[in-house]
């Protein structure tokens, strides 16, 4: 369930903005504030709503000399602009690039190449990861950008996954109406949402570009999907990210560590190297972008692209204040494993760990009967039960939801009826009746018939048993009774 990009994106708005709280954003490793100030320079963003952001106020270091050397990096020759090849564009670049031969590289008129070339190295400090290899770049305008991310998505999701999913959402109750086109949902966020992306697979690494310089956000993005390609050779992103898993919240919590990496990397980038006067038109650059389509978005599907690039970078700044980047290193080596630790840091962070329990859940196509097959399964972790209480009206979902201490779900089909099958369990028993209560609290509206709520077409039961809880839903009431027996 729930469609998770195989590539690795650079999502507007979000990427810009999420990552930014009152303290600014952090500090490039070696840089320190300027003797004559008394306060931390910092970059503070708030945003209202996804669509209403305003503009920061900006206070900045001076601009960073490039560095003169970074071993390990090796001029690239394959930045491209699809599909005309080599740019023509007027360079940004600062003299003082150095290759791995140790050749000073000097900006040339027109010369893509070199541009890149610093924006890696300039990345690639930052981060403290030295490249191994060469990434191919491509450069593509929003059209290429479109139709490259929906050949993807075509390739690994089909209309009709994403019907079985619209109905999955709906019987947890994070989805309004089990008829919404969340295919051409995912089209339509890629196209309107995406300003590059990484492909771990194919070792390829794209950048939106519509004007014939580099602009800041270009410059920008690339230094957060190269921090990909950094994070792809040290620690095996595939590998981290395995295709079609059925562990959704271990996934989201991994994605979360990925991209808060990337985010911090991609704007500690910005901090280090674009003046006061480039992050003020960075940020206007951005500020202004379209959120149509997500502002439209059902609230989980617009909460589910957030997450990992806003509780990302501020679980990744947990890490950073710890030991620097190499905490981010340690922890991709040694993942957390469930949006539970993403969320609450320390519980990934403590010794013992907070490690999910395994929920096991009953099979119950022989108790269904004849025609029932089980079509899906998976995990739900903290930041799905907390989406689904505040979908659903509870007004103490954050407390309600925390105190997780594992979750899964079965889906059932036969014809057209439906069944999820949902069970979690709990920390402690106090936790658990939390749970239950704000779950009940969301049936308030419902009508009542028996021991079921009913529902917008569905047909609820929840039974609990010490530190868990159980929920049915289903098209059908007499499913909802065998299934519950």
């Amino acid at each position: 369930m729930r469609y998770r990009a195989r590539v690795l994106p650079a999502v507007i708005g979000v990427l810009i903005l999420a990552a930014c709280n009152s303290s600014g954003l952090p500090l490039a490793p070696t840089q320190t504030p300027s003797a004559s100030s008394d306060l931390v320079p910092t970059i503070e963003a708030t945003a209202t709503s996804p669509a209403v952001s305003r503009l920061p106020s900006a206070t900045i270091p001076p601009k960073s000399l490039p560095p003169t050397s970074a071993p390990g990096l090796q001029p690239t020759t394959k930045a491209t602009l699809a599909p005309t090849g080599k740019a023509t564009a007027e360079p940004t670049v600062q003299p003082g690039a150095t290759s791995q031969a140790g050749i000073t590289v000097q900006p040339v008129p027109g010369d893509l190449d070199q541009e890149v070339l610093l924006v890696e190295q300039q990345a690639s400090k930052v981060r403290g990861l030295k490249p191994k290899t060469d990434v191919p770049e491509t450069f593509l305008n929003s059209a290429q950008m479109h139709d490259n991310l929906v050949k993807d998505l075509t390739e690994n999701y089909s209309p009709a996954e994403a019907k079985q999913d619209a109905v999955e959402l709906w019987l947890l109750r994070l989805l309004n109406d089990p008829t919404t086109d969340l295919f051409q949902l995912q089209v339509d966020l890629l196209s309107e949402q995406v300003l590059g992306y990484y492909d771990p697979k194919k070792k390829d690494l794209f950048v939106l570009r519509n004007q014939k310089d580099l602009s800041l956000t270009s410059r920008q993005t690339l230094a957060h999907e190269f921090t990909h390609a950094l994070q792809d050779e040290y620690f095996d992103l595939e590998k981290l990210l395995p295709d079609h898993s059925k562990d959704d919240d271990r996934s989201m919590a991994i994605r979360s560590l990925v991209e808060g990496d990337a985010t911090m990397s991609g704007l500690t980038y910005a901090r280090t190297y674009f003046t006061p006067e480039e992050i003020q038109q960075f940020i206007l650059e951005n500020s202004s972008a379209p959120s149509t389509v997500l502002d439209k978005a059902p609230a989980y599907i617009r909460e589910s692209l957030y997450f990992p690039y806003s509780a990302g970078p501020t679980f990744v700044n947990r890490l950073l204040d710890q030991n620097g980047f190499k905490s981010v290193d340690k922890a991709l080596a040694d993942p957390p494993t469930s949006t539970e630790q993403i969320m609450h840091p320390d519980k990934y962070l403590n010794t013992p760990r907070d490690v999910p329990v395994p929920v096991s859940l009953t099979p119950l196509t022989d108790t269904l009967g004849a025609g029932w097959t089980m079509q899906d399964e998976g995990t739900l972790g903290e930041f799905d039960l907390q989406e689904m209480l505040k979908e659903n009206n509870d007004p103490n979902a954050e407390r309600d939801a925390a105190g997780w201490g594992g979750g899964g779900y079965a889906f059932y089909q036969n014809g057209d009826k439906s069944l999820m099958y949902i069970k979690t369990f709990w920390d402690t028993q106090k936790d658990a009746d939390e749970f239950r209560a704000g779950l009940e609290a969301t049936f308030k509206g419902a009508k009542k018939d028996g021991d079921y709520w009913v529902q917008g077409g569905r047909y609820f039961a929840m039974q609990d048993s010490a530190r868990s809880v159980t929920l049915f839903s289903s098209t059908d009431r007499d499913t909802v009774d065998r299934a519950g027996k």
